[in-house]
């Protein structure tokens, strides 16, 4: 029979209650996956050492852990489908630039060749221009068409 866990803080207290919940009764396996010690996690259950950003990123990274969660205790424990990933409307308005750099950059070659590297980083220049309107996007954007041969 295993003795009762003592935590020193809340924190590693969520830790531990974190783990089990998935369903990682030892420590072993759950520290594999972080890919850290059985012993480094143990300090940081327990409470003997606090964890650094870094270690706490690693249950976001490998369970959606919501780290404000893990560190206030507010708020749900999983990181939700809409916060992985990006609002709909920026992916749009990116796919709408990317697509408007394309054709930007195939207009402007008028059927040049130009080496695929080369194309790639004026679709690339074009789209940042596009999207965010930074002068230094666009005075790289007009360097880089100044080296292009003339058709």
């Amino acid at each position: 029979m295993s003795r009762p866990e003592k935590f020193k803080t809340v924190l590693g207290q969520r830790l531990s209650t974190f783990r089990k919940q998935l369903g990682y009764e030892q420590r072993p396996a759950f520290a594999k996956i972080l890919g850290v010690s059985v012993v480094t996690l143990g300090n940081y259950e327990r409470g003997d050492r606090e964890p650094e950003l870094q270690f706490l990123l690693l249950y976001a990274k490998n369970f959606n852990a919501n780290l404000h969660w893990l560190v206030t205790g507010k708020g749900d424990r999983f990181i939700t489908e809409a916060e992985l990933s990006p609002p709909r409307d920026k992916r749009e308005r990116d796919k709408t630039a990317l697509q408007k750099a394309v054709t930007a950059v195939e207009a402007g070659l008028g059927g040049s060749y130009v080496p695929p590297g080369k194309k790639a980083e004026l679709i690339e220049l074009a789209c940042a221009v596009l999207k965010d309107s930074k002068a230094e996007s666009l005075r790289k954007l007009i360097s880089l068409l100044a080296t292009l041969p003339k058709p």
